[in-house]
């Protein structure tokens, strides 16, 4: 298992947390979320791929980058 920081500029709201996480929940491997609307940081759990969260967040509307 591995943990992922993925940086959302555009999540900004509840509204928005709420809409990241249903997109999340749909990909392969994720265990668990938390998103950050304050930071615009999503923190994952899982075997997902740096990739695979980026694609589905791009897909939602979304634009996002793996952080270190």
């Amino acid at each position: 298992m591995q943990t992922l920081r993925v940086s959302v500029p555009a999540m900004s709201c509840r509204h928005c947390v709420r809409a990241v996480s249903r997109h999340l929940r749909d990909v392969p491997g994720v265990e668990t979320i938390t998103a950050d609307a304050t930071a615009g940081i999503v923190t994952l759990r899982g075997t997902m791929t740096v990739a695979e969260v980026v694609v589905a967040l791009r897909e939602a509307g979304f634009p996002a980058s793996a952080l270190p």
